[in-house]
């Protein structure tokens, strides 16, 4: 079996994620918001949109980060699904580094005595 015909049914979903990814021009206008809820407001249109309407008030950096990480291990859930067995192993690894990072944060915040918000 070719490369090719290997991942023939996960290239189209891969194609149909990248398209969702936000343009550069999205980008500059988000960075010219003047505060989180602006930010906010402008990613109901987005990719992001399900995580960010559970958002509750106030809107804060760390729950915009926790809306974009939600996002992201759901697209790679997504892709992992349709994945030849060889992308799933490889996939799953940078799932797991992920996690890593996400529990060394949890450990960092528990060792400085921070808030979970903070």
């Amino acid at each position: 079996m070719t490369q090719t015909t290997r991942y023939a049914s996960v290239l189209p979903k891969i194609g149909a994620e990248r398209s969702k990814l936000i343009s550069e021009a999205k980008i500059k206008t988000l960075s010219e918001s003047k505060n989180l809820v602006e930010v906010a407001a402008q990613l109901r249109d987005s990719e992001y949109q399900e995580q960010i309407s559970r958002l509750t008030a106030p809107i804060t950096g760390r729950k915009l980060e926790r809306a974009f990480q939600e996002t992201l291990i759901e697209t790679y859930l997504k892709l992992i699904k349709y994945s030849p067995e060889q992308a799933v192993r490889y996939l799953d690894l940078y799932l797991q580094r992920f996690e890593v990072e996400n529990v060394k944060t949890l450990i960092r915040t528990t060792n400085a005595k921070l808030s979970p918000e903070q």
